[in-house]
């Protein structure tokens, strides 16, 4: 009951009222202009003798309704396309432009994580370039003493040399016999 109310109390069906309204009125004023239009035009008396002929001359009548039926039916197809079309159009407008705002959704998602993951990209492969170089010109630009690779290498020589203090393998020595 409370539903019922709701919908007696909103605008909407006063608009549709409003509007059934002021289109019956136009309908009921374009029938009487076509009413007044036909009657003053003898157009009923002209269809009245058009049958009264086409009854006289059957052949004639033959090829009229013929020559009706094969422009009518392309004409009503289109018609009956046209109504289908637009009551479709009104109807799935909101189920098209769902999808429509999807998909551009979708596309602008994909474009701007794509470029972010550029931008991400490109900016740790500019970091390790530059942390790189920077270990390079330390190379480059440091003394013997002070050289980060002089500590690789000391480091790398002294455990190169306890690998060979405590694994003395027998080894086969080739002499020159000259």
């Amino acid at each position: 009951m409370a539903e019922l109310n709701e919908i007696e109390n909103s605008p909407f069906p006063h608009f549709f009222a409003w509007i059934l309204n002021i289109s019956g009125r136009m309908w009921r004023r374009v029938s009487k202009y076509t009413q007044r239009v036909l009657k003053d035009h003898h157009v009923y008396e002209h269809i009245d003798e058009l049958g009264v002929y086409m009854a006289k001359h059957p052949v004639i009548a033959l090829v009229v309704f013929a020559v009706v039926i094969s422009c009518g039916i392309p004409v009503l197809l289109f018609l009956i396309f046209a109504v289908v079309t637009i009551l479709l159009t009104f109807t799935g407008f909101v189920i098209v432009e769902g999808t429509l705002l999807t998909i551009a959704s979708v596309v602008l998602c994909v474009f701007l994580l794509s470029t972010l993951m550029v931008i991400l990209t490109l900016s740790a492969t500019m970091g390790v370039a530059y942390f790189g170089f920077l270990k390079v010109f330390g190379l480059r630009n440091s003394t013997p003493e002070t050289s980060p690779l002089a500590g690789f290498i000391s480091a790398k020589v002294q455990s190169n040399s306890r690998k060979c203090v405590h694994s003395r393998a027998p080894s086969t020595t080739f002499q020159n016999e000259d």
